[in-house]
């Protein structure tokens, strides 16, 4: 069975996985303010999307979010299939609306993990709901691109 990820990267940030149906989460971690990238749950074989780096206005904090970032994928093991999408790319794909304020996207994702997702925790913060949809954006991308998926 092949698994998909979705990473919601930074300090404060998740990891959701879930199976063939595009739906069920298998596995999730989530982590604040850590000090190091947490280990994330995912096999050999699995198609893992980790949301791109915005980079705005603040240089420093978008060094620092990419230094974190290569850190976590750094952690991952060989025998995956990595995505990295920008939000607006797996927001379009995933949400129909790619533009969206930082505010409107997160309240647009909670609300579509609430729908979709099966097997979250009732409460959780937003960073569940994008890595949910990311892993949502992994399972399409596998489904419309079956031979590009790594030991697929």
């Amino acid at each position: 069975m092949t698994r998909f990820v979705g990473i919601d990267p930074g300090r404060e940030g998740a990891c959701v996985v879930i199976g063939d149906d595009g739906v069920t989460v298998i596995d999730m971690v989530q982590w604040a303010r850590a000090a190091e990238p947490v280990p994330v749950p995912v096999l050999s074989g699995d198609v893992v999307a980790v949301e791109a780096a915005y980079v705005g206005k603040n240089v420093r904090s978008a060094m620092s979010l990419q230094f974190w970032r290569g850190r976590l994928i750094d952690r991952l093991p060989t025998g995956i299939t990595l995505l990295e999408p920008t939000a607006t790319i797996w927001r379009a794909k995933v949400l129909r609306r790619p533009r969206m304020t930082r505010v409107v996207a997160k309240a647009v994702a909670m609300e579509a993990a609430r729908l979709h997702a099966v097997g979250l925790p009732e409460v959780y913060p937003d960073h569940v709901a994008e890595a949910f949809l990311l892993a949502r954006y992994s399972w399409g991308w596998a489904a419309a691109h079956p031979a590009e998926v790594v030991g697929g």
